[in-house]
C-alpha cells in the first residue's frame, strides 16, 4: 500500500525532508564516493568503535567465540557500507534522469519556474 503522496511542503515529514535536501545537493555536483564516505564517516567511526570495544571486552573474558562474532559483524558492516556507496555512485546517473527537479524545488518550498535543471 503506497501512503499518500505530498503535494504541498507542509506535507512533507522531517525524514522526507531531509532525503530532498539531500538529493537536491547533488544537482550540480554529482555524489562521488568520497563526498558519500564523508557524509557516513561519522556513523562509521561510531559503530566501529562500538565493535572493537566488544571485541576487547569479549578477549577479557576470554569469550574468543563473542570477539571473532563481534568481528566477523563489523567486517560485514564495513562491506555493506562500501556496496552501497559504490552503487549510489553507479547508478546515480540513471536516478538524475527520472527525477522531477521541478516537483522536487516544488515540495522544498523553492521553486522558481526559470530555474534549468538537469
Amino acid at each position: 500500500m503506497t501512503p499518500d503522496l505530498p503535494e504541498h511542503p507542509t506535507d512533507l515529514t522531517p525524514e522526507q525532508r531531509t532525503y530532498l535536501v539531500g538529493l537536491r545537493e547533488f544537482v550540480g555536483n554529482p555524489p562521488s564516493a568520497t563526498r558519500l564516505y564523508a557524509r557516513i564517516m561519522p556513523r562509521v567511526v561510531l559503530l566501529t568503535v562500538w565493535f572493537f570495544g566488544l571485541t576487547g571486552a569479549a578477549w577479557v573474558y576470554e569469550a574468543y567465540w563473542a570477539m571473532w562474532f563481534s568481528l566477523g559483524m563489523l567486517t560485514g558492516f564495513l562491506l555493506l557500507v562500501v556496496g552501497n556507496v559504490r552503487r549510489s555512485v553507479r547508478l546515480w546517473p540513471v536516478s538524475a534522469a527520472i527525477l522531477d527537479w521541478k516537483r522536487l524545488d516544488e515540495l522544498l518550498g523553492e521553486y522558481a519556474p526559470d530555474r534549468d535543471r538537469p
